[in-house]
């Protein structure tokens, strides 16, 4: 496991400008899957809330652990069904995989992620989310 500097952007439905944070986590490789982990900021209202990525060649896996506890699963071929838990209530949630890209560099990872979402059956609209993933250096910097 190593520590890493994750910049997350982030489009929701609706919205014309992009969300973007960065945060100090951690990247680790098991086998063919890639688990990057991060705490949540204040900014996503979410903050008291771990969220886990886990990439494959085939899905990828959003699961937050906290007071938003979930686990949503996004493959291409096909949509999946989940239950997204929050401080308000229980929700059941299918998600609709537009695209899923992972590029790896010799010093970043990047992800692109483009889904909809239905919650309860109403449809939310596309979340596009962008993220690149590099190695945090010895002075706690974001490597160039």
């Amino acid at each position: 496991m190593e520590k890493a500097v994750i910049q997350i952007k982030t489009l929701m439905p609706g919205e014309k400008e992009f969300l973007e944070l960065t945060s100090l986590g951690t990247m680790e490789r098991k086998g063919n899957k890639v688990m990057i982990s991060y705490k949540e900021s204040e900014l996503t209202g979410m903050d008291d809330t771990e969220t886990t990525i886990i990439l494959s060649e085939e899905d990828v896996i959003i699961r937050r652990e906290g007071d938003y506890v979930s686990r949503l699963e996004f493959c291409p071929k096909e949509p999946r069904q989940c239950l997204y838990h929050t401080p308000y209530g229980t929700f059941n949630v299918t998600t609709q995989t537009l695209d899923y890209r992972v590029v790896e560099g010799e010093k970043k990872m990047e992800l692109f992620l483009n889904y909809g979402l239905l919650i309860e059956g109403e449809s939310q609209g596309a979340t596009q989310i962008e993220m690149v993933i590099r190695p945090q250096n010895q002075a706690g910097t974001i490597p160039e």
